[in-house]
């Protein structure tokens, strides 16, 4: 099916997004002979001896960060000269800002008082994002503190993660704190936002930091994959509230221009290196290469 395929389309190169796209091509190129480029999503994958063995990234490998190309080299043992790093990219033409009449409009539709400092949490809610990190904060703030903020979460309202929440929610006596928007634009939730947080205990790159850094919203996140090169974020750790009860402290009684003054320098490196235009012409530029040197070309 996948020759036919290629031979119908004339396909040049083979880009696989999964282990076993590899896997498969790998197999495929005992047969037949096309140049293959792999892309890493994700640090932390398994990389045991027998992951390693499942593991092929053909001719090139992209990391989406540093700490995931650094992963592939140490612990899937790729060579280090067939591993680049090609940040994901945001279609800036998706970002634009909202007016002043589009953000009273949500405002009213999500029922958000003008007086809140609105944090957002934008992402799928499941675990491995790390929700509770922020309700286990919320429930530990001063009643003062928490009359200022609210934390406004996208995310489809579904799924046994999302059940958990609320019941902690409700247990709380966080009712008033969240709220839950389901699915939404980036632009209408970051728009609304004041800062993202981004709490996960995993990530690749962290596309919701880019697309904030170009929207200009300050950024609290885990140190997890992504973080050096998204380097103007405020840093947390996963596994404990002291970080983010300590900012979230800092923004009630100081505002957020006092605790995070590096948004327009965060904007500006955001649109030099996390655009689609960036990602479009890196990757484009490494097909070349690598069907060049597959055609002889050096």
């Amino acid at each position: 099916m996948i020759r036919k395929i290629i031979k119908k389309k004339k396909i040049d190169i083979v880009h696989c997004h999964h282990r076993m796209a590899g896997l498969y091509m790998k197999f495929y190129r005992f047969f037949h002979k096309i140049p293959v480029v792999y892309t890493l999503h994700l640090a932390d994958i398994p990389s045991d001896f027998i992951h390693r063995l499942m593991t092929d990234t053909g001719d090139m490998a992209i990391g989406v960060s540093s700490e995931v190309s650094r992963f592939m080299i140490e612990k899937l043992g790729i060579q280090k000269e067939k591993v680049v790093t090609i940040y994901n990219g945001v279609d800036c033409d998706e970002l634009g800002e909202l007016s002043q009449e589009e953000k009273e409009r949500l405002r009213r539709k999500w029922e958000i008082p003008e007086d809140k400092i609105i944090l957002a949490l934008h992402s799928r809610i499941e675990e491995v994002k790390n929700h509770m990190l922020v309700v286990k904060t919320a429930a530990e703030l001063s009643d003062k503190t928490k009359e200022k903020l609210l934390f406004l979460c996208s995310g489809t309202r579904e799924g046994s993660y999302y059940k958990k929440m609320k019941t902690a929610i409700k247990n709380y006596g966080l009712e008033d704190e969240f709220r839950f928007v389901g699915w939404s634009k980036t632009r209408e939730i970051l728009g609304t936002a004041d800062l993202l947080i981004l709490p996960s205990t995993k990530e690749g790159f962290g596309l919701s930091v880019a697309e904030a850094f170009l929207l200009r919203k300050p950024v609290v996140r885990t140190r997890t994959a992504g973080f050096d090169d998204q380097r103007f974020c405020i840093p947390i750790r996963h596994d404990d509230t002291i970080d983010l009860k300590n900012i979230l402290n800092r923004i009630a009684e100081d505002g957020i221009d006092k605790v995070y003054e590096n948004v327009e320098e965060a904007y500006q490196y955001a649109k030099e290196n996390f655009t689609v235009e960036a990602m479009t012409r890196k990757t484009v530029l490494l097909y070349e290469t690598v069907a060049g040197k597959k055609r002889g070309i050096k």
